[in-house]
């Protein structure tokens, strides 16, 4: 999980990885609507997302790629994310 770059697709409506090099490129999140933010918890081994379109923010397991949708209530267009971790 260390070692990789993540970004956005919104036109494609993916999260993909590659190395820091920008080689072996993989798309582990498709089907998103418009996913924008990214962000990552690496000693907890999440990644967190915003998907403006589909008014959510979810988190995934960066080991198993398992995606939990968080519940908040009042979003309407998400788009940056951050995370304070301690």
């Amino acid at each position: 999980m260390n070692g990789k770059i993540y970004w956005t697709d919104s036109g494609a409506g993916t999260i993909q990885r590659a190395n820091l090099n920008g080689l072996e490129v993989e798309t582990p999140f498709m089907g998103l609507t418009d996913p924008s933010g990214i962000a990552l918890d690496l000693a907890g081994g999440k990644i967190y997302w915003t998907d403006s379109g589909a008014g959510t923010i979810q988190r995934a397991n960066l080991n198993d790629l398992e995606v939990e949708p968080l519940s908040i209530p009042g979003l309407n267009i998400p788009s940056g994310i951050a995370l304070g971790i301690r």
